[in-house]
């Protein structure tokens, strides 16, 4: 049998969404279903905590009530279950399902609603009306996930360098809620949002109505969004009802046009922005966009249902008509001229980040760091001296689209500054000043207090985009922080620049957009995958192909027990950046425990801990570097969780990148540690299997016969 077989958790750089990164390995699958009558055939198995609530006509029925309807079922604590379920006849008040204490979705609308639930508490699914809810409920079913995704968090956005080898927003979607048209986020006017009222183009009951309230009225569905210059592209799907036409407004290029789109023909028969398209999306749908060069901070973007105005030349008219209006899914608005594949977004929060800096893609995650360049492309807001000048948005920058300037009026000499001026007081602290550049000649960077210029660094430019740093701790003097670019001494009389990064800590991080103020990008957490089920606690392997960052921190990855601090397995880098650790604890007892040196571990290591009773052992890059004879063990069903990081200390996270993230549920020989860890090819076959398993392409192509020969 072949690793990959063996293997019980796969985890590589493959495929994420909102709130979690995916393990290739079990692919997803649901347990038996835990409800019994569901779908309300018999008035039994259900018990009401109060009246207003009945079973009747197939349905659970509730009439203006705060009541619950309740059931007792098989559920694991901490475990996450598949929730589904449909709200008929909608009235009024909010609706949910709870599992024990874990709280689903507030839901106030007709629709078939599908949510994961992590379970704790007493094991029972309530359906709850939380607000006075007036409709009924059908079809619920509960089902345990039993896969091995992480669950991810990171509370901000974030860049990433994609697999063009363009740095990308992540996500790249700017539009908070690009599903959710209910939300408040979005500004409605004169209309409502009838939700989940159409199959969308995804296939699934999740397209939305937007309905006219006011007759020959104004309406319109709209959103604002801060960004900074240069291209973008909004676009929606959309598919005609009553009204035929849908317009997309913009103040793009600084004041608000429109730009309409024929819903019976696909056809644009209006464009006031710079370009507008439609394409067939099936079924009906339709996606429109446009694009406009931005000339704002802030853009709102605005859908509005239209029909013909037969007085005016039939041309449309957004004026409404009570109960009228058209089908709508999927908002988009983002960077340059292309509307890219469509991503969507809940709150634009929490998403990994797969990153291709080095061009294999591994899974980035990072301190938290804040950039304290206030305008970090536009570079017209920076302090000038000199003959300096900026031209603004004249060349293609490393996001692959036209935002990065032109700085000239260099003359070699001296006092032809770029200056960005914090007002911050560095006094005994580390600062990274980063930015991308690209010309010919030299050019001098700068950190300084304001009281003398503490670092400094002249750097040769190429024909290529290049991200430079200057990194320097400053002493205790109290000044004002600032970063400078200048040519006393340098060559250069003139340079691109994109990018602009300044931030406390001893090394840069990736790119944090800016475009007014200074901006936080929170750490990322990736925590609770896997499960006793898919763990063996009396024998296997966690192997892990990862690089630590390049702070002074701990960085883990572990085998542990949920809710427990001293029962763990354990692979990591120590704080000084040259040491590996191994640790394996069991109930507070340290039973393998080994350090490794090496010169550097801000590289790549292929790791694997093995652990089994009389029987511990660590391989590095196909060697064996230590080996433990203790026979104490986990307990059956002690480990239930894989993490980024050990729970048992906040400051035991993972920063680094990881390529790969395997569980073996047995342990392995030591020909078959030395192939998992060694210097061979494996790692791009095991790629490749994993995208075409995803895929579901995997035994089409076979490719598991040639990966044998890689792995046993």
């Amino acid at each position: 049998m072949s690793l990959l077989q063996k293997a019980s958790i796969i985890t590589t750089p493959t495929a994420y969404a909102e709130d979690y990164l995916y393990s290739i390995k079990p692919a997803q699958s649901l347990g038996q279903e835990l409800v019994t009558n569901g779908t309300f055939d018999t008035d039994s198995d259900w018990t009401f905590t109060g009246s207003g609530v009945n079973i009747s006509n197939g349905k659970l029925n509730f009439t203006g009530t705060t009541r619950e309807a309740e059931q007792s079922i098989s559920l694991i604590s901490n475990r996450k279950y598949r929730v589904s379920f449909e709200v008929l006849d909608y009235s009024s008040g909010d609706v949910r399902v709870e599992l024990g204490s874990g709280l689903g979705t507030v839901r106030n609308s007709n629709g078939v609603y599908v949510e994961d639930i992590e379970f704790t508490g007493t094991p029972k699914i309530q359906i709850d009306a939380t607000s006075f809810f007036t409709g009924s409920i059908d079809n619920v079913s509960v089902k345990e996930i039993t896969d091995a995704d992480f669950d991810f968090d990171r509370n901000s956005t974030g860049t990433r360098v994609n697999e063009d080898y363009l740095i990308e927003d992540v996500p790249y979607n700017f539009i908070s809620y690009s599903e959710d048209f209910s939300n408040s986020g979005w500004t409605k006017e004169n209309i409502t949002i009838l939700s989940n009222n159409i199959i969308s183009p995804d296939g699934t009951l999740n397209g939305d109505k937007i309905s006219e309230t006011a007759t020959n009225t104004y309406h319109a569905l709209s959103e604002s969004i801060n960004i900074s210059s240069g291209n973008y592209t909004i676009s929606v799907f959309a598919k005609l009802d009553e009204r035929q036409y849908i317009l997309i407004r913009s103040n793009l290029s600084g004041s608000n046009v429109n730009t309409t789109f024929d819903l019976s023909n696909g056809l644009v028969t209006y464009n006031g922005h710079t370009s507008a398209s439609i394409e067939s999306a099936g079924n009906g749908w339709y996606r429109c966009s446009v694009t406009s060069n931005s000339s704002v901070t802030s853009v709102n973007t605005a859908f509005l249902p239209s029909g013909i105005d037969i007085t005016n030349n039939n041309l449309p008219t957004y004026l409404g008509v009570v109960g009228n209006g058209l089908y709508i899914y999927g908002a988009q608005i983002v960077k340059g001229d292309q509307p890219k594949d469509y991503l969507k977004t809940t709150d634009r929060l929490d998403i990994p980040r797969i990153d291709y800096t080095n061009g294999e893609p591994s899974i980035l995650l990072e301190t938290q760091r804040q950039n304290l360049v206030t305008y970090s492309q536009d570079f017209t807001q920076w302090s000038k001296t000199g003959t300096t000048s900026v031209s603004s948005n004249d060349n293609i920058s490393p996001e692959g689209i036209q935002n990065a300037s032109t700085i000239s009026g260099l003359t070699g000499s001296g006092g032809n500054d770029l200056i960005l001026n914090t007002g911050i007081n560095p006094a005994s602290k580390t600062y990274s000043f980063s930015v991308y550049l690209k010309g010919t000649g030299t050019l001098r960077l700068h950190l300084s207090n304001n009281v003398d210029n503490a670092a400094s660094e002249i750097v040769t430019l190429t024909s290529s985009w290049v991200r430079y740093e200057l990194i320097h701790t400053f002493n205790s003097t109290s000044a004002s922080l600032s970063a400078l670019l200048d040519d006393n001494g340098a060559t250069a009389t003139e340079y691109n620049i994109y990018g602009a990064q300044l931030e406390e800590g001893s090394y840069p991080t990736s790119l944090i957009h800016t475009s007014g103020s200074a901006v936080t990008r929170s750490a990322d957490v990736a925590t609770n995958a896997g499960n006793s089920d898919l763990i063996n606690s009396t024998e296997g392997v966690l192997y892990v192909e990862m690089k630590k960052d390049k702070g002074n921190q701990y960085s883990l990855i572990s085998l542990q027990k949920s809710g427990i601090t001293n029962t763990y397995a354990y692979i990591g880098f120590l704080n000084n950046n040259t040491q590996i650790k191994t640790e394996v604890k069991v109930s507070g007892v340290n039973v393998f425990n080994s350090t490794q040196n090496f010169t550097d571990t801000n590289q790549y290591f292929k790791i694997a801990l093995k652990f089994k009773s009389g029987d511990y052992a660590l391989w590095i890059n196909g060697e064996e570097k230590a080996t433990g004879t203790s026979t104490t063990i986990f307990s059956n069903d002690t480990l239930n969780q894989l993490e980024f990081g050990n729970h048992s200390n906040s400051i035991f996270r993972f920063f680094g990148n990881a390529k790969s993230i395997m569980v073996f549920k047995e342990a392995l020989t030591d020909l078959e540690l030395e192939k998992l860890t060694g210097y061979n090819n494996h790692e791009l076959y095991m790629n490749y299997y994993n995208r075409l398993s995803y895929l579901g392409l995997a035994e089409e192509y076979n490719v598991e016969s040639d990966i044998n020969n890689y792995i046993l």
